[in-house]
């Protein structure tokens, strides 16, 4: 019989979280060590809490199991919301330093997903958005992995 197993993920990056940084969710994931325990990047989490691209270089590609690809609009540390989220490549997230870093650390490119909660993106025709929003995660993933 074959065992099942499911990729368990840990988000980080919100003031009211109890972890906060990328840094601090991986520590929690390399102690727990077990194979379906990883953690979803999500660059606007990442940037928001001042996750730092350091930390990112030390981890392991491997447990990274889930990009949540995404830009926003510069406000302070610590002060952005979900709705603040923007098309990724038009924001201040520097989303080539995050790819490059997750290229050279071996992350497989399993999983990206587009994620925005932005308002005015969501009054839109939905193709619109599939559209915009594909152009946009293609261009940055492209420039990044070839």
């Amino acid at each position: 019989m074959k065992k099942w197993t499911q990729k368990k993920t840990y988000i980080s990056g919100h003031p009211a979280a109890s972890i906060n940084t990328f840094g601090e969710a991986y520590e929690i994931i390399q102690a727990v060590d077990m194979d379906n325990v990883g953690i979803t990047l999500d660059c606007f989490h990442f940037h928001g809490m001042d996750s730092k691209i350091s930390d990112l270089a030390q981890a392991d590609g491997k447990k990274i199991f889930i990009v949540h690809l995404n830009d926003t609009e510069d406000f302070p540390i610590g002060a952005l919301l979900d709705e603040d989220r923007l098309w990724p490549g038009t924001g201040c997230i520097n989303l080539d330093e995050i790819f490059q870093t997750l290229k050279k650390i071996g992350w497989a490119q399993d999983v990206v997903s587009l994620e925005l909660f932005r308002p005015e993106y969501y009054r839109m025709n939905p193709n619109d958005v599939y559209r915009i929003g594909k152009e946009h995660a293609d261009a940055v993933i492209k420039r990044n992995f070839g």
